[in-house]
């Protein structure tokens, strides 16, 4: 086991690094977990492209598909139009859920990189410190085998 100087024992425990990535899932409860996944999948170009070809194949079989088979009349889309209200209305709070987690995320990941930074900044310190009394005791050194 490495012998560990006191100082810097100080330092690591004063400033732990976490990984914030997994306790930032740690803490998501299935809600969240189902908005994140909903953010993710939504926000793909896969999922607009479906849109998109839904979309499309909807208004072209009620514009131009038999008569007799057609079940939302052009040109109004009335049932088209309340699917995509719905739609909106379920996702949209989602979303906005899955939005403020991940500005959670990527504060606590912050967070993390500042502990990690002023970490850094006291342990370049100490070395800092030892370098200079390294350098002055050989300065005295030297100046005792000058004599």
């Amino acid at each position: 086991m490495p012998v560990i100087d006191p100082q810097l024992r100080a330092i690591l425990e004063r400033h732990p690094i976490e990984h914030a990535t997994r306790e930032h899932e740690r803490r998501l409860n299935p809600v969240d977990r189902s908005a994140l996944k909903i953010r993710d999948l939504t926000g793909s170009p896969r999922f607009w492209l479906a849109v998109a070809v839904f979309t499309i194949g909807w208004m072209a079989w009620n514009a131009m598909g038999p008569r007799h088979m057609r079940f939302d009349p052009f040109p109004g889309f009335i049932l088209l139009l309340s699917v995509v209200k719905l739609t909106q209305l379920v996702f949209l709070p989602l979303l906005m859920i899955g939005q403020n987690l991940g500005d959670s995320h990527a504060q606590a990941q912050a967070e993390v990189v500042h502990q990690a930074m002023l970490r850094q900044t006291e342990e370049m310190d100490l070395l800092m410190k030892r370098l200079d009394d390294i350098e002055s005791k050989l300065d005295e050194a030297m100046k005792g085998r000058t004599r």
